[in-house]
């Protein structure tokens, strides 16, 4: 299946892996209005289709450079919540584990995007950053609190209030992206990153997604208590059961 909006384009393999494609690569896939309604609309037709894998590219020289900032100009500053929506929460709110494929620059919102998925890989010439301090702003789109969580207080608050960018290395080093490749490996190296995704019962993966992020910054007794509930629904699959029989067979 193949689907092509204005500003993104949408491929599924044999119902298993979406690939999702930020397309307005003459403007380094900045986040206007029109494409993030048709990335909304895309999220909604993948999950409609249950597939295993979603990756989150960008066209031409960058994931993405942050957003539009001509839209800025246009919002009531009073309903800049309204006028986003739950954009950012896209890829965190998707079933299926999502893998932000970074090949250049992810910069303001097109890093809080990159950081709402579940995985990222980065290739050796990609560039990220919140740079919106150099705008009198900070970012808006979950940069402040995302981007703690991933690499902690202090590196957060250094690339925040400095607005600098880091090489895809160090923001591997920091645990910002998950795997860093050569640029002319990604396609090879995405295919074995995102292999052991399918091989999983999917209802378990998607439990697991669902508990990690409902936990996150929770306290710990909440946190435990959404891991059992979890627990205990797969328990009861006939799925689960099977799987464990089999196990204990081999033994």
């Amino acid at each position: 299946m193949s689907t092509e909006f204005d500003y993104v384009n949408l491929e599924i393999d044999n119902e298993e892996i979406a690939r999702v494609e930020l397309d307005r690569p003459d403007h380094l896939n900045s986040l206007n209005q029109e494409l993030r309604s048709e990335l909304t609309e895309v999220f909604g037709l993948v999950e409609k289709k249950s597939v295993s894998v979603v990756t989150l590219w960008g066209a031409g020289k960058a994931f993405s450079a942050g957003a539009d900032l001509g839209d800025f100009l246009k919002i009531d500053p009073d309903l800049y919540t309204q006028f986003m929506g739950d954009f950012f929460n896209l890829p965190e709110k998707c079933s299926a584990p999502t893998v932000a494929v970074i090949d250049g620059y992810a910069l303001g919102g097109g890093l809080e995007l990159a950081m709402a998925c579940d995985l990222r890989v980065a290739t050796d010439r990609s560039r990220l950053g919140q740079p919106e301090i150099g705008l009198g702003l900070i970012p808006g789109g979950g940069g402040t609190q995302r981007l703690t969580r991933l690499v902690g207080m202090g590196r957060a608050k250094e690339l925040i209030m400095t607005g600098k960018q880091i090489s895809a290395k160090r923001a591997g080093d920091w645990g910002l992206v998950n795997k860093v490749v050569e640029a002319q490996e990604l396609d090879d190296a995405l295919v074995d990153f995102i292999k052991p995704l399918l091989d999983p019962p999917q209802k378990a993966l998607r439990v697991a997604k669902r508990v990690i992020d409902q936990g996150a910054g929770r306290d710990l007794p909440i946190g435990l208590e959404i891991e059992k509930q979890g627990f205990s629904t797969l328990l009861s699959t006939e799925e689960a059961r099977e799987r464990i029989s089999a196990f204990l067979n081999k033994s």
